[in-house]
């Protein structure tokens, strides 16, 4: 492991695609709560039950003002067929 961040740190700048089309930077979001969900991949069943159980509570953090980010190393059209 290469660092690990204190409570506290500012995280690093980072782009992800949230479409194919579409990005998404962190400073987008700067000064609110963010969640990052790091997984997998879309259609492994643990990352799908993972995944499930979040939005299960994703109103609970919405009404904490945090954004709840899911992370993985499938692209961007494997995440719109598990989505379909």
């Amino acid at each position: 492991m290469a660092a690990i961040f204190e409570v506290g740190t500012v995280a690093p700048e980072f782009a992800l695609h949230v479409t194919a089309d579409q990005k998404l930077t962190l400073s987008e979001l700067r000064g609110q709560p963010v969640i990052l969900a790091f997984y997998p991949a879309d259609f492994s069943p643990v990352c799908g039950d993972q995944m499930a159980l979040y939005n299960e509570v994703l109103p609970e953090f919405r009404r904490l003002g945090a954004t709840l980010l899911g992370i993985s190393v499938d692209g961007v059209w494997c995440h719109d067929a598990f989505a379909a």
